[in-house]
């Protein structure tokens, strides 16, 4: 439940402040909006709030950030290792994503091709802003995405997952190399090694329409660490 909204008014500045101070109003179930010193900036104060609180409710986040959650709760749900199946079998189709990084304030979201092997998703690259974010924070988010204009067609899957550079020239580097069929010498010809970025999946968000077809809910999640 929200806490109820108060404003203290008293002509006196130190006075109001004292009030304040001296009762433990989030305790009691209150939030202390503002002070004021007059009737009329009291009320002004108040019309402000007011809107901003009208603003809110209809601008709720929390109830549209959980409408799926609280939806999905009662939805027919499949096997895991069917449902994995499932996505591996979408992910042979595609071959581009979409990169989400962020850092503070710093976004990026980065299109860019992907290999998934064993698991895992590379992402070769010479550089660009996203290794801004990917340096202070390694939680990433990959889309990928049937294109259509009907709701009886979607497809897509959202990976959130953890990243990580993989060394240059090590086993792994190389291993992926050789999957994407590059020249090895000549990759070491450029001026640096490329990029390789290795993503490990942690949750995948799973929207298909096909499978009402199958009795299942369109919409599934799995995790997999």
């Amino acid at each position: 439940m929200d806490s109820l909204k108060i404003l203290i008014v008293d002509d006196e500045k130190y006075v109001s402040l004292l009030i304040e101070k001296c009762v433990d109003w989030v305790a009691n179930g209150f939030e202390v909006a503002g002070r004021a010193l007059t009737s009329c900036e009291a009320l002004d104060m108040f019309r402000k709030i007011c809107s901003a609180e009208k603003r809110r409710k209809t601008l709720d986040y929390k109830a549209a950030a959980n409408y799926w959650i609280n939806k999905d709760k009662d939805s027919v749900k499949m096997d895991r290792e069917e449902l994995l199946a499932d996505i591996e079998s979408f992910l042979g189709k595609h071959k581009v994503c979409a990169l989400a990084t962020a850092a503070g304030d710093f976004v990026r979201c980065t299109p860019i091709e992907y290999n998934y092997v064993d698991g895992r998703f590379y992402l070769f690259s010479e550089g660009g802003l996203k290794f801004r974010a990917l340096e202070s924070n390694k939680n990433v988010c990959l889309a990928i995405y049937e294109e259509s204009a009907g709701f009886d067609g979607l497809a897509g899957l959202q990976v959130t997952g953890k990243a990580e550079l993989v060394e240059p020239w090590s086993d792994e580097y190389i291993r992926i190399v050789e999957y994407k069929k590059i020249p090895v010498e000549a990759l070491k010809k450029l001026p640096r090694p490329m990029n390789l970025i290795k993503i490990v999946p942690t949750v995948y968000d799973y929207l298909n329409s096909d499978l009402k077809k199958k009795g299942f809910s369109s919409r599934q999640q799995v995790k997999i660490v």
